[in-house]
């Protein structure tokens, strides 16, 4: 769904199973959804393709779903390198996901803008967490003002936190012992939202730091040589606009480019198979693989004239005595249900919580509130 003031004259350009295109008074606004099996050079070859109705003397913003890994992998880096080669700017930082599920958190909602006036500082997108979706609502605000003396803004980005706690920062920490005075003169009027907002700062403050920030793990067979033919066909698309004579040169070198990865595939291919083989000269069993479990062979009247021995019949059921509920207005006399929970029902829920699960928005283990 895109939705627009009317004032800026909305109006549909082209419309396809990839992406949208609207153009407005201000701005052209593209967005993009490809599936997690479009290979890269499929989605830079459709966004140059959705970039040829646009207008050069209006700004364009595109976005969407790319399904290409900015915080890991090689496509997140391919996608943005190509936009900034074409005067894009980045404006999705790297550290903040977009995507998040039970399975882990990743940066795939992704959002470029290529202004024709010089930006006074990079907006960063405003993420708004729900719970219930996978995909977050990114909201963002841009403001023009053609001053081109002006820096731009470096975006920050934050370095992944270790499930591991120092416990001297921890303890020395000024936040801890400036909640601790708190509890201690006004232990009835304390804001609840800020001490849970400090313990969390406290708790990240306090994390080992885990340094540089995951490399970019390549394909095995991805080589210098590889490299430097992915880099010339990248450099010949970005110019694949400009005249028939470089799209020629473009479809060649795509060509190319696929032959070598097919043979570099299949070669490395060849290779594992050759290190199995010498593998199972040693231990031929790992040929074979894992048994898989089976059901045991047992017939279904054996079973039941074995439980019906083992347990007895209905007629064998003890009756048992109807159980009498409390009334609500006893219930309500109790109110053991509005009680505040004891440090011993918090310390058993922590203890009980799964190990190596994906932290929330406020970037925190199980395993940091477990050490702390």
């Amino acid at each position: 769904m895109i939705m627009c003031i009317p004032r800026l004259n909305p109006s549909f350009i082209i419309k396809t199973d990839s992406f949208i295109v609207l153009k407005t008074d201000t701005a052209f606004f593209i967005v993009f959804y490809f599936t997690p099996k479009t290979s890269i050079e499929d989605i830079l070859l459709t966004i140059n393709l959705s970039l040829t109705n646009s207008d050069p003397n209006i700004d364009i913003i595109i976005g969407g779903d790319f399904n290409c890994r900015l915080d890991s992998g090689r496509r997140g880096s391919d996608l943005t390198g190509h936009l900034q080669s074409l005067g894009f700017i980045c404006l999705s930082p790297d550290s903040s996901p977009t995507y998040i599920s039970p399975q882990g958190e990743s940066v795939i909602d992704l959002l470029y803008i290529k202004p024709t006036h010089p930006l006074s500082n990079i907006p960063i997108p405003t993420i708004t967490y729900n719970p219930i979706r996978k995909h977050q609502c990114i909201s963002i605000k841009i403001l023009m003002n053609g001053n081109a003396d002006t820096p731009l803004l470096a975006q920050s980005r934050d370095l992944p936190l270790s499930r591991n706690i120092t416990l001297t920062k921890l303890h020395d920490n000024v936040n801890l012992r400036i909640l601790h005075e708190k509890l201690l003169e006004h232990s009835d009027s304390i804001d609840v939202d800020h001490a849970a907002m400090l313990l969390s700062q406290t708790l990240i403050e306090s994390t080992v730091d885990k340094g540089k920030l995951k490399g970019k793990h390549n394909k095995p067979w991805f080589d210098a040589e590889f490299k430097e033919l992915k880099d010339s066909l990248m450099l010949a698309m970005s110019m694949s606009n400009i005249s028939d004579c470089d799209k020629s040169r473009y479809w060649e070198l795509r060509k190319n480019y696929k032959s070598v990865l097919k043979k570099k595939r299949e070669s490395y291919k060849e290779v594992k198979l050759m290190e199995l083989n010498d593998d199972t000269e040693i231990k031929p069993w790992t040929l074979f693989g894992k048994k898989k479990p089976t059901a045991a062979p047992i017939d279904s009247t054996k079973l039941e004239t074995h439980f019906k021995n083992l347990l007895g019949t209905i007629a064998d059921v003890p009756e048992i005595p109807p159980i009498t509920m409390p009334s609500n207005d006893e219930l309500l006399e109790s109110k053991w249900f509005n009680d505040p929970f004891t440090s011993e029902e918090v310390e058993s829920a922590i203890g009980e919580s799964s190990n190596k699960k994906a932290c929330g928005p406020d970037r925190l283990y199980y395993e940091h509130l477990k050490q702390a």
